[in-house]
C-alpha cells in the first residue's frame, strides 16, 4: 500500500468513525429494521450497547492514565527546574494517545527543548532519561494494570 492510499484510508476510517458515533442510534435504528426476528433485534441492540459501553470504559481509562502521568510528568519536570511544566505535563498527556510515536515526539521535543533552555548535556540528559523513565513505566505497569480492570 502506498503512502496516499494509506493517507485516504485513514480519513476516510475516521470520518466513517466520527458518524458512526454520532448517528449511532439511527445506525441502530436501521440494524434494527433489517433484522427479522424480535429476538435478533433484542440480541442486535444487546450487542451494539455491550460495544458502546466497553469502548466508553476504555476511553475513560486511557484517559485517567494519561492525564495521571501528564500529572506525574508536569511536577517532575517542574522539580527539575524546567520552565513550564503544565505544558510539558498536558504534552506528554495528549501525545500518550498515540502509541509509541507520542512518546518518541515528546521525548524529542523535550531533549530539544534542554538543550535550547539549559545548554548543559548532563542537565538534559537527567531530565531526558527522567521523562523517558515516566514513559516506560507507564507503559509496562500503568497500562496494563488500567487495561486489566475493563475485563
Amino acid at each position: 500500500m502506498r503512502t496516499p492510499d494509506l493517507i485516504g484510508s485513514a480519513v476516510l476510517l475516521f470520518i466513517l468513525l466520527y458518524f458512526l458515533l454520532v448517528y449511532d442510534q439511527v445506525f441502530i435504528a436501521k440494524l434494527v429494521k433489517l433484522l427479522p426476528t424480535l429476538a435478533d433485534k433484542k440480541m442486535a441492540v444487546a450487542i451494539a450497547h455491550d460495544i458502546e459501553s466497553q469502548i466508553s470504559r476504555y476511553l475513560l481509562t486511557i484517559t485517567a492514565i494519561n492525564s495521571s502521568l501528564g500529572a506525574v510528568v508536569g511536577t517532575a519536570v517542574g522539580l527539575l527546574g524546567l520552565h513550564n511544566p503544565v505544558m510539558w505535563g498536558v504534552m506528554v498527556a495528549v501525545l500518550n494517545f498515540v502509541p509509541y510515536l507520542g512518546a518518541l515526539t515528546g521525548n524529542h521535543l523535550h531533549d530539544h527543548w534542554c538543550s535550547f533552555e539549559f545548554r548543559q548535556p548532563g542537565i538534559c540528559f537527567d531530565l531526558s532519561r527522567c521523562l523517558s523513565r515516566f514513559w516506560h513505566v507507564g507503559r509496562k505497569f500503568h497500562h496494563p494494570l488500567g487495561y486489566g480492570t475493563l475485563a
